[in-house]
């Protein structure tokens, strides 16, 4: 059978790495992302378990508001906890823009195919009244830097939220940690 599509083999394997490489990129951010987005839901949660006043609608929220009100609540209910976690709130901030592009923008990758060594983000934004394509070039071994610094901020919320989980298990004994999770 013939195929429809005529392809250049000289330029397959290229694009196959570009491929998996946005495919790569795109899948362990958001992974990650996701995990975090559950878990800052969560510390939100159980930080206004004393505090039944605050009332925080998650329904569409953005991944940065939540990292807001996680900031807000948790300086308010438990200000050690929030002291110990600033540091990861920081790295956190520094990496919401990185996040946000390789989540949601388009890639583009060396015009010659041949260097492996960077990604190029692309949006549309509006400059000046007009349209502009923004370009952004990440080194990969940057990518994969910071790709570790999201892992090890994700963890240190999950040990916050272990915290918090054990507080408010003092206060409720018939609660069980297993049965929420």
């Amino acid at each position: 059978m013939n195929s429809i599509f005529i392809v250049d083999k000289s330029i397959v394997p290229f694009q196959i790495w570009r491929l998996q490489t946005e495919i790569e990129l795109r899948g362990k951010w958001v992974t990650v992302s996701a995990q975090l987005e559950f878990l800052l839901s969560k510390i939100i949660i159980y930080a206004n378990n004393k505090n039944p006043l605050v009332n925080r609608e998650f329904n569409k929220v953005k991944f940065w508001r939540k990292i807001k009100w996680a900031k807000e609540d948790l300086s308010n209910s438990y200000p050690q906890l929030y002291a110990e976690l600033e540091p990861y709130f920081a790295t956190l901030d520094g990496l919401i823009e990185i996040r946000n592009n390789i989540a949601h923008r388009s890639f583009q990758f060396d015009e010659n195919e041949t260097d492996k060594s960077f990604v190029i983000v692309t949006d549309i934004v509006w400059k000046d009244g007009d349209n502009v394509m923004e370009l952004i070039k990440y080194p990969l071994d940057f990518l994969d830097e910071k790709y570790i610094a999201f892992k090890d901020t994700t963890r240190q919320m999950i040990n916050a939220w272990i915290h918090l989980v054990n507080d408010f298990s003092k206060d409720n004994p018939n609660f069980s940690v297993l049965s929420k999770i």
